[in-house]
């Protein structure tokens, strides 16, 4: 196994040369807290650090308050899952810009826990990420309910034998709620690795450059779901970094030394999430929409389909998705349609095998494991419509110079509001650093 300072080894790093690793928090130059689409910006100009960015977090430290900052009580109300803060993100490596969304990307941070993480994941460190993912379409705390009328003369027997299980319980949003409620403070690290992809596969530590991070915050009616008439803000109390400064031991540092003062060209790759949204479908019933590729080689593409009273709007939870009740889908590359059989459901029937299991296998249900994801069959249908393309599987199709995505549905019926979808693009990128200079040359994207 190579080492963290091997880097013209791009592989995975072997830290028993570290002689010390210590996390330091890093604050932001410029910001208005107070502001709805507030930018927090992130320079980090030590050229002589070594930075092991794989491992570092963002911390958040976030508290919902009323319109007019007063404090909440024990109002119904609670943070999105995973907090919902950052709306867009930009990293960039000296004067380079590797990685940016400029639009939506708490979303697409949701759609990719819900794909990626595994039950065990998410009961542990993702806890830690403020991942309770919601159960239900409601604000509803209450695991059980009275089927029937109760009254004062209803016996004791009665009413243990007409409780039931409350089919509208959210049980994410109740245990959010419990961090959040009476304007309590909440805490969320989130691994910058699942912010930037870059640093999923680049585990070296970066010297010699100066790094620049940069987040835009949300709207809080993206950040909130109650069902309270009421509005609420969220205050930004903190945003910073958390990243591992490394001391390698001599032996290593010499080796590190040499490799720094070699003229060579390390390529580096990687697989890099974007997301966009199509324009407004007016109660279309059918329709296309083409989505444009930045990159020689696409992976995946995930379709999220939402009405747009989703968005901006503290009573409807912005973090779940709507079924429209389509009934076919299917992509036209250059042309070529994929799959060459439409997806085909029937959502009212509760029939959609194949699209779920496109899901999981998006996820970390492979051939050679069975892990599964967050989202089981029933709440795909109701509450989680991920659609799943697996493109790398027709890379005869989409590893082309000349690439055009065409999305195509079919609706049951035009449906009573109007909808959007959300398009994630998961791309190959490519760059290569020179460590001698320290200089990084992006690989020429299409030509759009």
């Amino acid at each position: 196994m190579n080492k963290i300072f091997e880097l013209d080894n791009t592989d995975y790093h072997y830290d028993d040369d570290i002689e010390s690793f210590e996390y330091r928090e890093v604050r932001h130059e410029n910001s208005d807290n107070s502001m709805e689409n507030a930018t927090y910006n992130f320079f980090i100009q030590d050229t002589n650090a070594n930075i092991l960015y794989s491992n570092g977090y963002v911390q958040q430290k976030l508290r919902i308050v009323n319109d007019n900052g007063t404090a909440i009580a024990e109002d119904n109300v609670a943070l999105v899952n995973g907090g919902g803060l950052i709306n867009a993100n930009r990293f960039t490596l000296g004067t380079t810009e590797i990685e940016s969304n400029i639009n939506y990307s708490a979303l697409m941070l949701q759609v990719l826990g819900l794909i990626h993480f595994t039950p065990d994941y998410s009961s542990s460190e993702a806890t830690n990420m403020f991942f309770y993912m919601d159960t239900s379409d409601n604000a509803d705390r209450r695991p059980l309910k009275f089927h029937g009328t109760l009254t004062d003369a209803t016996k004791i027997t009665d009413f243990f034998k007409n409780l039931v299980t409350n089919e509208k319980y959210n049980q994410g949003f109740t245990e959010r709620r419990e961090f959040t409620k009476n304007s309590k403070t909440v805490t969320i690290w989130i691994p910058l690795k699942y912010v930037f992809d870059f640093f999923r596969e680049y585990k070296k530590v970066i010297t010699g450059m100066q790094v620049k991070f940069e987040f835009q915050r949300n709207n809080s009616k993206n950040m909130v779901y109650t069902d309270e008439n009421k509005d609420y803000k969220v205050v930004v109390e903190d945003l910073s970094l958390w990243l591992p400064y490394v001391r390698f031991k001599n032996s290593a540092a010499t080796k590190f030394n040499e490799l720094r003062l070699s003229d060579k060209n390390v390529e580096i790759n990687w697989n890099q999430h974007s997301i966009v949204k199509s324009n407004i479908f007016l109660k279309n019933s059918s329709g296309s929409y083409t989505i444009k590729a930045t990159s020689d080689e696409v992976l995946s593409l995930y379709v999220i389909p939402q009405y747009t009273d989703r968005y901006e709007n503290a009573k409807e939870n912005n973090m779940l998705f709507d079924n429209l009740d389509m009934t076919e889908c299917y992509l036209m590359i250059n042309n070529i349609k994929v799959p060459t059989v439409s997806y085909m459901m029937d959502f009212e029937k509760e029939d959609y095998n194949r699209i779920y299991a496109s899901l999981l296998e998006s996820g970390l249900n492979t051939i050679t494991s069975e892990t599964g994801c967050m989202v089981n069959y029933s709440n795909f249908g109701k509450l989680y419509p991920i659609i799943c393309f697996n493109l790398a599987h027709h890379q005869n199709y989409t590893d082309t110079n000349n690439l055009t995505i065409e999305f195509n549905w079919r609706l049951r019926n035009n449906p009573a509001k109007n909808y959007v979808f959300y398009f994630i693009l998961q791309e190959r990128k490519k760059c290569y650093l020179n460590i001698k200079n320290q200089d990084i040359t992006m690989i020429k994207t299409l030509k759009l």
